[in-house]
């Protein structure tokens, strides 16, 4: 206080118009409305914590579910077809037995991502004939010489939104189910690709499909 009391009038001055601009930047409390300062800055980030944590949970929980509707959707497909039609969830290369569209790369890369698109992650699922051969390209011959067709399997999402009380919106994609798609995710949103929600109405409902199945056994 005595170093304040000594400065001279310019010094003074000075200061007071510092603080005036200070204040008509950082303006005080007014009517209830907190002021803005580093505890909203931690109040914000702690809020896009909880966003990201609950789309996260949420996720690992509709994981599970999905996964078990898909097997459960293979099952039923296999009681009815089985004998002269199985399934797998992608396919590995001949020369060097990487898996490729699998289940297992499908889940492994959704739950290192949990929160995004995952575009290109998606299921080749392969309806695989167990009478009649392969007798295409030897590259692509995925099922010891049977004749195959793929469908695309994935989950589907929705993106959810959140602005924090700093105004920053935050996103992340949420599942809520399973999409059946006749092209893969680059032609997910065209004219000619069609979606279904089980493996069954897919059958059931697209002439195209239930061709290449004939095809497969005849």
């Amino acid at each position: 206080m005595e170093d304040i009391k000594k400065l001279t009038r310019v010094q003074q001055d000075l200061i007071n118009g510092l603080v005036k601009e200070f204040t008509k930047i950082n303006p005080k409390p007014n009517n209830g409305v907190a002021r803005f300062g580093f505890d909203t800055i931690n109040d914000c980030m702690k809020e896009e914590e909880r966003f990201l944590q609950t789309i996260a949970k949420h996720n690992q929980t509709m994981m599970k579910v999905f996964v078990d509707q898909l097997k459960s959707d293979v099952e039923s497909f296999e009681k009815e077809f089985g004998k002269v039609i199985g399934i797998e969830y992608g396919h590995t290369y001949p020369q060097t037995n990487n898996e490729c569209n699998s289940l297992n790369t499908f889940l492994a890369k959704n739950t290192k991502n949990i929160l995004s698109r995952n575009e290109g992650s998606e299921i080749r699922l392969y309806f695989v004939s167990k009478v009649k051969r392969y007798c295409s390209d030897s590259r692509y011959d995925y099922f010891n010489g049977k004749q195959y067709h793929n469908v695309y399997v994935d989950f589907k999402r929705e993106k959810v939104i959140t602005r924090l009380e700093s105004g920053k919106e935050v996103y992340a994609y949420k599942i809520v189910g399973l999409t059946y798609n006749t092209y893969d995710w680059l032609g997910r949103d065209k004219e000619y690709n069609r979606s279904f929600t089980t493996l069954d109405e897919m059958v059931q409902s697209h002439k195209p499909l239930q061709q290449r199945i004939v095809e497969l056994v005849q």
